[in-house]
């Protein structure tokens, strides 16, 4: 059976933190919004998808010339032990011998030995900061680590605790796309394009990737206040409700479309989104905060 593995897409993220909560997972996918934000601020997401069904995760950070590190990788147990895991690691390490990773494996031998016959070997020099404990954890066990191919869950993150429920503010870096269109309703038009609303609603309702969306009104003017967690996010958005914003469009006047993003988003959306013919800002100075579980 043919195997992919790719960058998750924004429809495969709800798949994946169902697969990581399966795996006992709850530090940061506990909602749909907290895992699109995670996936979101990760150098690599990959998934595994064999026959449609996502059978694999794997989150890292690297710089992409010396250094990474495999925070999550996750197979789900019926697609255990068929090389899932060791096909999404390898995609993440690449053939790079120069470069270094690093994870968290625990100290079960079974786990351990998956890793090792990659080419990981036992540190001597590592340390970490351990996050903060949850409620009721006793010290050292604010961490479980497993192997892909044997416990379905690696953790390697240093510190970072699936049952750490200790929540800190802190700033995270900005990927969000803020899309601020503007319509003209026609004359007689205005109800029916109110209908249209809890239907855009109900369609951007299922959308992981999406942080906020409503409408608002002006006497015939209308304005969607929608953000999407990045580039991705907000292009899903619009193929997903393509059909529905066709039919706005008979009835109302697309006058002003802005798109809010840093600039390497904004630089994904120009080609997708000529056609709509959008202006577009690009994001300088600001903040953004998280919280982090």
């Amino acid at each position: 059976m043919r195997l992919d593995i790719r960058t998750i897409q924004p429809h495969e993220l709800e798949a994946a933190r169902q697969l990581l909560l399966d795996a006992g997972w709850d530090r940061q996918v506990g909602t749909p919004q907290a895992f699109a934000q995670l996936v979101a601020q990760s150098s690599l997401s990959l998934v595994a998808v064999r026959e449609g069904v996502v059978a694999g995760f794997l989150r890292a950070l690297t710089d992409g010339l010396t250094n990474g590190y495999v925070s999550m990788l996750v197979v789900h147990p019926q697609h255990q032990r068929q090389g899932i895991g060791r096909a999404l690691l390898a995609a993440a390490i690449g053939t790079d011998a120069s470069m270094t990773w690093v994870l968290r494996a625990g100290g079960r031998s079974e786990v351990t030995g998956f890793y090792e016959k990659l080419g990981f070997s036992r540190s001597t020099v590592a340390m970490e900061r351990p996050g903060r404990l949850g409620p009721g954890l006793p010290p050292g066990q604010g961490a479980m680590a497993g192997c892909a191919e044997t416990a379905m869950r690696a953790e390697s993150s240093a510190g970072s605790s699936p049952h750490n429920t200790t929540e800190t503010t802190m700033f995270t870096r900005d990927t969000c796309c803020t899309l601020v269109p503007y319509f003209e309703v026609q004359d007689g038009q205005l109800a029916a394009f109110k209908a249209l609303g809890p239907q855009f609603v109900a369609k951007t309702r299922n959308e992981s990737g999406c942080l906020h969306y409503a409408f608002s009104f002006s006497g015939t003017t209308a304005h969607c206040r929608e953000g999407y967690v990045n580039a991705d996010a907000l292009l899903a958005h619009l193929q997903n409700v393509g059909e529905l914003l066709g039919q706005a469009l008979k009835i109302a006047k697309l006058v002003k479309l802005e798109v809010h993003a840093p600039a390497a988003e904004v630089e994904k959306l120009r080609g997708p989104m000529a056609a709509l013919n959008p202006q577009f800002f690009i994001l300088e100075e600001g903040i953004r905060h998280s919280s982090v579980a």
